[in-house]
């Protein structure tokens, strides 16, 4: 394919990166800190070894740090977070199909026997693949880290996805991934004299209990969307008592207070005002018995391929 500047950028980057490095420039992983493997992935060896000596020990390995420093460096930005969030389903994330797989720039996540690995494409033909990866088979246990440029076969049953550098570069994704990214969590909504608290989901779900009661008592679920201008709401009803909401885009800061409305049914629009005052939370505000949309978002731990 023809590369686009960004992606152009990527390769020359990609390409810089040595076929083999590892995080200590001594062949048994003694505690000498290799620049080359910190420049590209932020993480010195001396602090590995002070992770896998800690106690506990944090078995912690290097094909995420890789990720991050290349995202940070403008090729992707925030898709890290985006990525995780949705396990994949932020709207520049691609799940592989028939005649559809990665190209160069391309952040992707596959499964391994051991867990969640993350790295970059470099080029990819459906058949074979080159790519850019850090970690090692087992964290903590060879006794350094590896960063490794290579090619392997390409096999579509074991990706979970990738980012699209192109698509993710789009002005409208940004901001609708954006705004997802900043929905999710707890919010405090007043309208009509009441006070709602809000749990919203990134499978597009939330639960709603109002203020003061408890359990069941004026609580329910939802859906969300959000396009370029507005996320829109649509709460569970009897008939033609439905709520809809619109908030306005951009969403107000962490304890900051936003505005939109809120209509019932066919009755007329009111005011609504949101507050958020959690993110990523793992326990919905509503109510035990309330049957809260099906996922919270899960924490991915991604895990390293076993390097040559």
């Amino acid at each position: 394919m023809n590369l686009t500047p960004k992606r152009s950028d990527a390769e020359k980057y990609l390409k810089g990166v040595p076929e083999r490095t590892q995080s200590s420039d001594h062949p048994t992983g003694a505690k000498e800190d290799n620049k080359v493997f910190t420049d590209y992935t932020g993480v010195t060896h001396t602090r590995l070894l002070e992770m896998w000596t800690a106690k506990p020990p944090d078995y912690h390995t290097c094909c995420i740090d890789f990720v991050i420093h290349y995202s940070n460096l403008g090729f992707i930005g925030r898709t890290v977070r985006n990525m995780y969030l949705n396990v994949c389903g932020g709207s520049a994330f691609i799940r592989p199909s028939e005649n559809v797989w990665p190209h160069c720039g391309d952040m992707f996540m596959e499964r391994t026997s051991i867990g969640n690995h993350v790295g970059v494409c470099l080029d990819c033909d459906g058949i074979n693949w080159t790519v850019v990866e850090a970690g090692q088979g087992t964290p903590g246990k060879d006794g350094f880290e590896v960063l490794l440029r290579r090619s392997r076969p390409y096999n579509p049953a074991n990706i979970v996805g990738w980012i699209d550098l192109d698509m993710w570069l789009d002005r409208n994704v940004q901001i609708k991934d954006g705004a997802a990214l900043r929905l999710e969590g707890k919010w405090t909504v007043k309208k009509n004299g009441e006070t709602w608290y809000y749990t919203f989901t990134s499978n597009l779900g939330l639960c709603y209990q109002q203020a003061g009661r408890t359990k069941d008592q004026h609580a329910g679920v939802g859906t969300w969307s959000v396009d370029v201008n507005n996320v829109t709401i649509s709460l569970d009803g009897e008939g033609d008592k439905s709520v809809i909401e619109v908030w306005p885009l951009p969403l107000p800061a962490l304890n900051q207070t936003g505005k939109g409305t809120t209509r019932t049914g066919d009755g007329p629009e009111s005011a609504v005002s949101m507050q958020r005052w959690d993110s990523l939370t793992k326990t919905p505000v509503c109510g035990p018995s309330v049957p809260a949309p099906s996922a919270q978002p899960q924490s991915v731990q991604p895990q390293s391929v076993q390097a040559p």
